[in-house]
């Protein structure tokens, strides 16, 4: 496999969506963003070190999105502090919301409950 087939194998089984809710706890439109940069910064590793981490198994290639999305989520030095981050802090301050949305996805309800 080369870099550009795994990563369409990890975004198809939504790898990095189903890590950043587990890592961040929220669903929302900010949360698509952060996967897209994480696909961008796989996109820019090198193509031996993805072939080298996808080969030693789905938990590495999984850590090592980890560490992608720890670092842009919780750094504020980071690419999605500047773009995201700090407006969704500014606004919680406020007291607005962000984005209308309570940060919850319709898993995180119990069966036959809704979150509207």
């Amino acid at each position: 496999m080369d870099k550009a087939q795994i990563i369409e194998e990890i975004a198809r089984r939504k790898v990095v969506e189903q890590l950043i809710r587990n890592i961040t706890h929220r669903c929302d439109a900010t949360m698509n963003d952060l996967a897209q940069i994480v696909y961008e910064a796989l996109l820019k590793t090198d193509e031996k070190r993805i072939i080298e981490i996808y080969e030693q198994g789905e938990t590495s290639i999984n850590c090592y999105c980890c560490a992608i999305i720890r670092n842009q989520y919780f750094s504020d030095s980071s690419r999605f502090y500047y773009d995201y981050k700090s407006i969704m802090l500014y606004e919680e301050v406020k007291g607005t919301g962000y984005n209308g949305q309570d940060g919850r996805c319709e898993d995180d309800f119990p069966a036959g409950e809704s979150g509207i």
